[in-house]
């Protein structure tokens, strides 16, 4: 998600854009504790899933990390 605002450029996406990245991370974040990252999540996802899966939206990407906890 952070990857999709440095690769759109924050000046050249859209506000529409911006605020579903707001969104998706906002999502993503509930109930995952403060201590554990955005970057450990993904970190976790990456070891866990290889590059050819089925991509997944952050929100799915938490759910799969509960869940193998």
């Amino acid at each position: 998600m952070i990857d999709v605002a440095r690769n759109e450029g924050s000046g050249n996406a859209s506000i529409t854009r911006l605020v579903e990245i707001v969104r998706d991370h906002g999502a993503s974040r509930v109930g995952v504790p403060r201590e554990i990252t955005s970057v450990d999540l993904a970190q976790f996802f990456n070891q866990k899933h290889p590059t050819n899966m089925v991509p997944k939206n952050a929100a799915e990407a938490v759910a799969d990390f509960f869940l193998d906890r």
